[in-house]
């Protein structure tokens, strides 16, 4: 593969709306579709970058312009993760140090006094739209599962993607 012949990066702001990204996504395809001459383009597609090319390739944007679509550690379902930044501005795990710094600078840059504010009216939408859809959080008063969406924040982006799935599979994309 020569890099900008026959690969193409898609660098993005992951901060933002994968319905955004999405548009940019298009725009990506159109480039590249330019460069290479072709009429469809192979997209792999890593993490919430597969959730921007799937709301793409479902929406009517699409120009039946992807051939293969890899999906590598796609969270289809949301991350629980998630869940503790958008309700709590807190971050998890190794790589959560360094967000809650990299967010913390950021928070002060734009004004916000915490990281909880920040997320949600900056706002950092993808957080919320990584949030899972699925029975995650437990009562303090037994070993169950709450069930979504009872008692949980709403992800109206990925219940949009989950109910349009079998859409994807009628498109003639090799996934």
């Amino acid at each position: 593969y020569l890099l900008d012949q026959t690969l193409f990066t898609f660098p993005y702001d992951w901060r933002k709306s994968n319905v955004d990204t999405a548009t940019l996504l298009k725009s990506k395809i159109d480039e590249v579709k330019g460069v290479c001459h072709c009429a469809k383009v192979d997209v792999v597609a890593h993490s919430m970058g597969g959730l921007v090319a799937q709301y793409y390739a479902e929406s009517s944007q699409y120009a039946n312009d992807i051939d293969n679509l890899i999906f590598l550690g796609t969270p289809h379902k949301g991350a629980t993760a998630d869940y503790l930044t958008w309700e709590a501005g807190e971050f998890t795990g190794k790589e959560g140090l360094l967000l809650k710094f990299i967010f913390t600078l950021q928070a002060k840059e734009k004004g916000f006094d915490n990281l909880f504010d920040y997320v949600r009216n900056f706002p950092i939408t993808s957080v919320q739209q990584l949030l899972p859809i699925y029975d995650y959080l437990k009562p303090v008063t037994n070993d169950g599962l709450i069930h979504y969406p009872s008692g949980y924040p709403i992800n109206t982006f990925l219940e949009q993607l989950d109910s349009k799935k079998s859409v994807l599979l009628t498109l003639g994309i090799n996934i």
